[in-house]
């Protein structure tokens, strides 16, 4: 079961088929269920689909706040603590709800530790979900390493930082205005060549190792089913059976050969060209058309080079 493995997985027909209701209750589940959820997969396989697509909706039904957090590493943005408060104060804005109003110059526990007569939302289910969260490994450097060790997991193990601890050891009455339980959750988002550089920080989130949804490559079933599927049942399909196949079997060339984006475009179009050409010589068996024939036949050529596909889209 998925609530039970250890890296529980999860296809990705959940983040791109219309109506994954069943498929993607597990992923609600664990987020609900656990403070930190670690979701990963290869690139391109729809993990951004998921969360905004999928599971952001669901959380909203379930009175939880999702804040879409991508943090900015550039010298010109603020500091990374200051991004996911002002990410979470635009999620309240959106949703109409009281905007937190704790000391901007503390920690990020202090923030989302403020009891709710001292400042925080009394709604406090937020949902943190960084995207594209390995850009911390490749564009953040050594201060967001550090930021990541420390305040964000700090964050993420519900520990008090130990500089706030010691002021409340000089100050005892200031710790009245904390609670130590919180009901916040945070979900990081990245591709999984990247886990090494996530294993590097367990020893300071030991919840990295709870938690773990992998998003898979779709099979050919749910592939097929999702080219095929329309978006409502009262709609007709979006393509016949025999071109979803087709087109199903095109990406898996793609796949396998690496073929470049521009070969498998000039495939599906020189697929529905034939699929033309077809019908045409099965509505009229028997009667030549030279200059279609030839205009097919330059088309054709036409899409097999990928610098003159380029060219035709660029009207040149």
């Amino acid at each position: 079961m998925l609530g039970t493995e250890f890296e529980k997985k999860v296809d990705a027909i959940v983040a791109r088929y219309p109506e994954p209701k069943a498929a993607l209750l597990p992923v609600l589940w664990e987020v609900q269920r656990a403070r930190l959820t670690v979701l990963f997969g290869v690139s391109g396989l729809g993990k951004r689909s998921l969360l905004r697509a999928g599971l952001y909706p669901r959380l909203r039904t379930q009175q939880m706040v999702p804040v879409h957090i991508r943090l900015d590493y550039s010298d010109s943005a603020g500091s990374l603590s200051e991004q996911v408060r002002q990410a979470v104060m635009e999620a309240a804005r959106a949703l109409a709800l009281p905007a937190p109003a704790g000391d901007a110059g503390g920690t990020l526990w202090e923030w989302f530790h403020r009891r709710p007569d001292q400042g925080m939302s009394p709604r406090q289910g937020w949902v943190l979900i960084f995207d594209q969260f390995e850009e911390a490994f490749t564009l953040g450097g050594p201060t967001a390493r550090e930021w990541v060790r420390h305040e964000l997991a700090d964050l993420i193990e519900s520990r008090m930082p130990r500089s706030v601890k010691h002021r409340f050891e000089a100050n005892p009455g200031a710790a009245a205005a904390f609670s130590l339980d919180s009901d916040y959750k945070v979900v990081l988002s990245l591709r999984e060549d990247f886990l090494p550089e996530l294993e590097e920080v367990r020893d300071r989130i030991p919840s990295l190792a709870r938690n773990r949804l992998r998003l898979r490559k779709l099979n050919g079933v749910q592939a097929l089913t999702i080219v095929e599927q329309p978006r409502s049942r009262r709609t007709p399909p979006l393509v016949a059976e025999s071109v979803a196949a087709d087109l199903v079997r095109l990406g898996h060339i793609q796949q396998f050969t690496r073929t470049g984006p521009d070969q498998l475009l000039g495939l599906i179009l020189r697929h529905g060209l034939d699929r033309v050409h077809e019908q045409w010589h099965g509505i009229a068996p028997g009667i030549r058309d030279p200059p279609a024939e030839h205009g097919y036949e330059r088309w054709r050529m036409t899409l097999q080079r990928p610098g003159n596909l380029t060219h035709l889209f660029q009207g040149q």
